[in-house]
């Protein structure tokens, strides 16, 4: 991988300089390449005898399957597995265990590394003749010292040669594994650091988990420009305070929902973080309160939202401005450098301006497929490029998401995207945060169900809501069942966890009060 080549490089011309702080562990780039040369010696150990898969992997290449979460010796661990000709899985350790062990079965990596031999796919692994090292093992303990070697350049045909294989959450609970060539992410990276213009002096914070495609790629896009990189364990918003307040950060790279979070920590306290002079946002829609938010709470950054996919990379880029932000607030900007972007209907013909359809790209930067097949995939590639099924329509070159894949529900006969509803709530300005769910019903099919987080400086009612929605939607979209909570429940990313909240309804869950 290029950032493996870029990462000796700055141990060469700065090794003194700050690379990684996951937690309390900080690491130098010198202390972080040698860390890298250890991996790169255990791996290449490993017997090249050719394992039967359902997938083929190039020659002399070895697969890690990496289920360390953001343990400190995470990153060290993938740079190396990842590097040409090899490649790495990265297993999110928070998938119930079955779902793991099923993805181990399909992989057959030949090393498995976990963080300690209690974990419960330890046992599988060996059962299946499977390389394991446990990181709490004395013998994977790091030395204090080792010598640096000249990493040799990738050769062009080595571009199009897979590198990582990524999970993604799907309708089914088997995760879908899509995989990613070197070029992929080489373009990504050299497009990434132009639009968000990268360099040295650029300390990035991603909470959340790096097993994650939003930390992953900020980790990376941070150590292939020589800066440094700060996470912690899974999101807290504590934390995240009281790493801004240092006053080091001055890139964030964040999913919406841990803006809102902060804003509602921050209120009636006197916190702002002028240090931060860029926030991006990733994940799901960046909205006009998350703007807001983040004109109090960062007054000098600079806000982008991107929108992507785990499959697509990069699809668009939004530069949010007081100058712009009354048109550009509702959509998700222009073409990502580099891509394509066209509206087709179900016939793959073009739609102009203004008419919605289905999102298609031609871009450098979208995976190479799944490893297994997936009948409930979105991923799809034919004529008219790549689409994961999301709909949306251009204007004057800008992209608008009407709905997500699977976002529409049936409800009392009438076709409705959930995110439209969310949409319109969140425009009340009455709210912080919501989230609209398709709950099965014998009468309507499916009945439409809001959660929202109030502002905690203002009363709210469910006659309040409902009115100040009638502007921007039907009657007909408008939910007539109602809760509001205080703390969303979270995935590892930081995400709202959109399937705890429904088996929350349907459990009746104290967290949820009817408004």
């Amino acid at each position: 991988m290029a950032v493996y080549a870029q990462l000796e490089q700055h141990c060469r011309r700065h090794p003194d300089r700050m690379a990684l702080t996951v937690g309390r562990q900080r690491l130098n780039y010198g202390q972080l390449w040698r860390r890298c040369q250890q991996a790169r010696d255990r791996i290449n150990q490993l017997p090249l005898d050719r394992v039967s898969r359902d997938f083929e992997l190039p020659e002399h290449a070895r697969l890690t399957a990496i289920c360390l979460g953001n343990h400190h010796r995470f990153v060290e661990l993938f740079l190396t597995a990842s590097a040409a000709p090899n490649v790495v899985a990265v297993l999110d350790p928070g998938l119930p265990a079955g779902v793991l062990q099923s993805v181990l079965q399909r992989l057959k990596p030949d090393l498995l590394i976990l963080p300690e031999q209690r974990h419960p796919l330890y046992a599988l692994a060996r059962e299946l003749g499977i390389t394991v090292d446990c990181m709490d093992h004395p013998e994977h303990e790091v030395p204090e010292s080792a010598s640096l070697s000249v990493v040799p350049v990738q050769s062009a045909h080595q571009d199009d040669q897979p590198f990582l294989i990524g999970l993604t959450s799907g309708t089914t609970s088997m995760p879908k594994a899509f995989i990613r060539s070197r070029r992929s992410w080489r373009e990504s990276l050299e497009h990434s650091q132009q639009v968000f213009s990268l360099h040295a002096d650029m300390t990035t914070l991603a909470p959340g988990s790096m097993t994650q495609g939003i930390a992953l790629f900020a980790l990376l896009e941070s150590l292939n420009a020589g800066a440094e990189f700060v996470t912690d364990g899974d999101f807290n918003v504590i934390t995240l305070a009281r790493r801004l307040a240092e006053g080091h950060i001055r890139r964030l790279v964040v999913v919406p929902t841990m803006i809102a979070a902060l804003a509602v920590y921050a209120q009636n306290k006197p916190l702002q973080f002028p240090a931060v002079i860029q926030v991006v946002s990733a994940g799901a829609k960046f909205e006009r309160h998350h703007w807001q938010q983040c004109q109090q709470l960062f007054p000098a950054a600079n806000i982008f939202e991107y929108y992507g996919a785990s499959e697509l990379s990069f699809v668009s880029v939004n530069p949010l401005t007081p100058g712009n932000i009354d048109h550009a607030i509702d959509t998700v900007g222009h073409a990502f450098p580099g891509v394509e972007i066209s509206i087709r209907d179900q016939h793959g013909h073009e739609l102009p301006d203004g008419q919605s359809g289905q999102v298609y790209l031609r871009s450098p930067l979208i995976c190479q497929g799944y490893l297994w097949h997936d009948e409930t995939a979105t991923f799809q590639q034919n004529q008219w490029g790549a689409t994961v099924g999301d709909l949306g329509y251009l204007q004057d070159g800008r992209l608008t998401i009407v709905g997500r894949a699977g976002g529409m529900v049936v409800s009392r006969g009438h076709n409705i995207y959930l995110s439209e509803v969310e949409r319109a709530l969140k425009a009340t300005g009455l709210i912080a945060e919501a989230v609209v769910l398709g709950i099965k019903d014998a009468y309507a099919g499916q009945r439409l169900v809001a959660i929202v987080q109030p502002l905690l400086d203002r009363p709210l009612t469910t006659d309040d809501l409902k009115h100040a929605c009638r502007p921007h939607i039907g009657r007909h979209k408008i939910p007539q069942e109602i809760y509001r909570l205080q703390h969303w429940p979270l995935t590892v990313s930081g995400k709202i966890a959109r399937k705890t909240l429904e088996l929350w309804i349907q459990q009746h869950h104290a967290a949820l009060q009817r408004l």
